[in-house]
């Protein structure tokens, strides 16, 4: 489809934009669904409230974000607190 693939797009942006600026974001991890080809599941965790807050100003997740209605069937935030994990470094 078109429209997933535009979005897929722009996750790239906001995915080189977390490697190249980012270090305070610890994972940023996107996935298809399988049998719902326009639905994205997005996992980011980040260092703290302040990496977090960095990645929300980003231009291309403002890009992303602008566009999604319009381009995927499935998206949605939540902001979460990680209590354990295994293999995330510098996540404590």
């Amino acid at each position: 489809d078109a429209a997933a693939d535009e979005f897929d797009k722009l996750k790239v942006r906001v995915f080189q934009q977390v490697i190249h600026h980012e270090p305070g974001t610890l994972v940023f991890a996107n996935h298809t669904v399988v049998g719902q080809p326009l639905t994205r599941v997005v996992y980011e965790i980040y260092r703290d409230q302040e990496a977090a807050n960095i990645h929300s100003r980003g231009e291309a997740l403002q890009q992303l974000l602008a566009s999604q209605d319009a381009l995927v069937a499935g998206f949605h935030i939540d902001q979460l607190t990680l209590e354990l994990a295994k293999g995330i470094r510098d996540a404590r």
